[in-house]
């Protein structure tokens, strides 16, 4: 088997050995569920997933401020391909620099 992204062998393992017994009610192994196994279990797995949930929060909040950076400078781009100066274009620079802020400030 092949070690997922981000985890070693052996915790891949051990997440389809626990896979498997949700799926199944039994451990591959055929040994005995004991409580210690379970709290072990629960240990890894949240162990194991609030560092990979942080970081898809994470992931997903950098992402929402890139594309709001780029909404804004297209829209500004398109003002500059129409010709469009004066207020619009102005307002339209300040959502800009405005969305880039933001970004910045939450890289920090």
């Amino acid at each position: 088997m092949k070690a997922l992204r981000g985890m070693s062998k052996a915790d891949t393992l051990r997440l389809a050995e626990i896979e498997h017994y949700v799926a199944t009610g039994k451990r591959p192994d055929d040994l005995h569920v004991t409580d210690e196994w379970v709290d072990e279990a629960m240990k890894f797995l949240a162990g194991e997933l609030r560092p990979t949930i942080d970081a898809w929060g994470e992931a997903a909040d950098e992402q929402e401020r890139e594309a709001m950076v780029a909404m804004e400078a297209r829209k500004l781009c398109r003002l500059w391909r129409k010709g469009v100066n004066g207020e619009q274009r102005e307002a339209a620079f300040k959502s800009l620099d405005k969305a880039i802020q933001n970004a910045e400030a939450a890289r920090k």
